[in-house]
């Protein structure tokens, strides 16, 4: 598997806030480097393929997981040839929202009653809006920027429905994790790697602080329940260097 080095001592904490962004780009170049031997461009019909067969809820977590090393493509030509049609929505939840409410409502809806559109084919992090098709009596779900969403909307403007993305899954609940130990090269690397490789857990904020060669911080994660903080903050406190690992008071911005 391919990843980005961040091991080499080359980055101080002072700059970490950009690391997730080299992260990303890095999973990004070795991704569409193994589309082009396949002869394929990436795309939201591929993106529809590779999120749920890789567990990814956002193309940009697709990209971190993959250049953190994280993610094994040995099986993508597979995973492509692979017709997913709407697996997509095994994984997602979609919200739809009602805005004259005075107070916002929110209500997942019932699986079966809509269908990713496939004139756009929108993927999660997509801006979207629902249109309740008449003929199928489900509600097609399209990006905003859809231009048939837009003829649709022209001609039946009282069938359009406001949704949302809803949360991932397997992953619901939110947690964050003191951390305190010796500030070395690496560190970051092998905290990052545990949570996200090994534990199968998403990242959702690192805050990390150095000084006098001490590092202190707080790791942001989407957990199912309190097994899976304990098993972090265990195995976190294992890493060379790790002094303090704690269940910390979370504050939701």
């Amino acid at each position: 598997m391919g990843g980005l080095d961040l091991g080499d001592g080359s980055k101080p904490y002072d700059r970490r806030a950009g690391i997730w962004q080299e992260v990303v780009r890095e999973g990004r170049r070795i991704f569409e480097e193994k589309l082009m031997g396949f002869g394929i461009k990436p795309s939201a019909r591929v993106f529809h393929k590779v999120l749920p067969a890789y567990i990814a809820k956002s193309k940009d977590d697709f990209y971190k997981k993959l250049g953190l090393g994280s993610i094994d493509l040995s099986n993508l030509e597979d995973v492509l040839r692979h017709n997913s049609a709407n697996k997509l929505l095994k994984f997602w939840e979609i919200e739809s929202v009602n805005p004259f409410r005075k107070k916002q409502g929110v209500h997942q809806v019932n699986k079966d009653d809509y269908v990713i559109a496939t004139c756009c084919n929108p993927v999660p992090g997509d801006d979207i809006i629902g249109y309740g098709n008449p003929e199928t009596g489900q509600t097609d779900v399209h990006k905003t920027s859809c231009d048939e969403l837009t003829r649709l909307a022209t001609q039946h403007g009282g069938r359009i429905k406001k949704v949302e993305w809803a949360s991932y899954k397997a992953m619901s609940h939110f947690a964050a994790i003191e951390l305190r130990g010796i500030d070395r090269a690496g560190i970051l690397l092998d905290v990052s790697k545990l949570i996200t490789s090994e534990l199968n857990i998403n990242i959702r904020e690192l805050n990390i602080r150095s000084h006098d060669g001490i590092f202190e911080g707080t790791i942001s994660v989407y957990v199912k329940d309190t097994r899976d903080i304990d098993s972090i903050v265990n195995k976190i406190k294992k890493i060379n260097g790790i002094e303090v690992a704690k269940r910390s008071i979370v504050t939701m911005s």
